[in-house]
This record gives C-alpha cells, structure tokens and sequence, in this order.
C-alpha cells in the first residue's frame, strides 16, 4: 500500500509539471482582449499590460488557471485510486501443497476434499466429540458405507477389489469432527499399504482427538491437518513413542 501511494504522489506530481509545461509552451497567437468600459475594464487593461511588460504572454494566464483548477480536482481521484486499489478475483481455489511421496497414501483431492460435521464446532466439542460414545452414534451403516466402498474401488481403479482389503475411512474422523455420510469425506483406504496405512491414519486420528479435547490443538487446526495430508500430521502430531510400526520401503 505504501508503495502503491508513493507511485501515485510521483504521478501527481508529474502530472502537475506537464499541465504547467504544456501552458508555458502554447505558441498560438494571443486571444484579443476585450476591454469593457469602466473601472474592471481598465484594472485588466492595465494588469495585462503589466504582465506583457514583465515577457508573460496574458493568453496563457487564464489557461493556466484552468489546468491547475483540474488539477486540484485530479488530486483527489488520484488519492482514492490508491486507497482503494482494485481487487482482484479469481475462481481458482487455494490448493494445499502435498508432497509427491505422499500421494499413493492419501485420497484423490477432487473426488474426496474433506467434509466437517455441522454439528461439531469449537464450542461444542464438550458436548459432542468429547462425549464418550458420540462417534459410534453417528457413524453410517454399513448399508451406506460398502455399497460406496465398492462404488469408489472401482473409481479408483485398485487392482485389489476384495472389500475386507479397503477400509471405507472418514478422511476427517468422526472423532475429530467429521462429516458422517458425506462421501466427500469418505474413501476406500487400503488397509495393508507400507509404510503408511489405515493402521497409522487410526493411530494418528486417536492422538488428534485426545489433543482436541484437552485443548492443545483447535478443532478446525486438527481437522484441515487430516483433510489436507494426514501423513504430514502424523509426522507432526504422532509422538515417536507412540508409532505402533516399522517403516519398511513399499515393494517395486
């Protein structure tokens, strides 16, 4: 902002230096002056005189008074454009960065972005999230959830389809304020993936809503963690004490 203001008193002044240049430089033939009788008649007689004595050309005088009383009125406009410099817009949504190594582990952002639980916000984890039994209450049928689960396998083209092999996950846990049903939030997750799988996303979902709950973390914090790459989460939210596994290298 302090640069975009400095640019426009510049501009200002240029501006200013141009109008007073251009009317300095007239060269067209002075426009006769009509002289009216009486006293007024004669002052301006008498003041143009002066000046033609003085080497000012009279006709530039009341043009010059013009361009500098637009001026005046420029200033202003000049000031608000950069006060009020214009906004820009554009429909492209912000995209998290998510590491390339992270990819295979993590649900196709387009397909499965996250979704929060209406319900559950930082006012109300006391009585919802924190409440012992809450998840389970809330949580789909699997009536809902395997004919998804089977929907999404083949959308996703997993080579293997075995439903007990995937596990339908809420990439926003239920414990950490997801959406239930939503199936933005719910994926086929590979339960036997190296090293990161179901097993490390529970693990780092039960850390998170013992972190929520006590107030260590904010809710919405937690829930855009998982949202955006859980696997970074669980790097930053998961003690190493806590890790129930070995990394081993996925296979060629």
């Amino acid at each position: 902002m302090q640069e975009n203001c400095l640019h426009c008193r510049d501009f200002a002044a240029e501006a200013q230096a141009s109008f007073v240049t251009v009317g300095l430089q007239r060269t067209s033939p002075p426009a006769p002056l009509l002289v009216r009788g009486g006293e007024l008649g004669a002052l301006r007689l008498r003041s143009t005189q002066r000046e033609r004595e003085r080497g000012v050309d009279a006709s530039i005088l009341l043009p010059e008074v013009q361009m500098k009383k637009y001026f005046v009125l420029l200033i202003p406009l000049i000031l608000a454009a950069c006060l009020n410099p214009p906004v820009v817009v554009t429909d492209m949504p912000a995209t998290p960065t998510v590491s390339p190594e992270d990819v295979p582990y993590l649900p196709n952002p387009a397909w499965q972005p996250g979704a929060y639980n209406p319900d559950v916000t930082q006012d109300t984890i006391q009585t919802t999230i924190c409440v012992s039994g809450y998840s389970k209450k809330i949580r789909p049928p699997v009536s809902y959830t395997d004919p998804l689960k089977e929907k999404q396998i083949a959308e996703y083209g997993y080579s293997d389809t075995d439903k007990a092999n995937n596990e339908e996950d809420h990439l926003i846990a239920l414990s950490d304020g997801g959406h239930p049903t939503d199936p933005r939030n719910l994926w086929p997750q590979p339960r036997h993936t190296t090293p990161w799988g179901a097993p490390q996303k529970d693990t780092l979902e039960n850390v998170l809503h013992q972190l929520i709950c006590s107030g260590q973390v904010p809710l919405d914090t937690a829930r855009q963690a998982l949202a955006t790459d859980w696997v970074v989460a669980y790097r930053k939210y998961v003690p190493e004490s806590a890790i129930p596994f070995t990394a081993v290298p996925p296979e060629p």
